[in-house]
């Protein structure tokens, strides 16, 4: 991640970003789940 903003974390350092990124993940079918898919959103 880069850029000067840093976002607001909870404790774990989880970002509203990545909560959301993880809420669309686990809507996803699990046949289409993949460590790849979940890797390649986060760049």
């Amino acid at each position: 991640m880069s850029g000067s903003q840093q976002p607001a974390t909870d404790d774990h350092g989880i970002t509203d970003a990545d909560r959301a990124r993880i809420a669309a993940y686990l809507r996803t079918p699990a046949h289409r789940r993949s460590v790849d898919d979940l890797r390649r959103q986060s760049e």
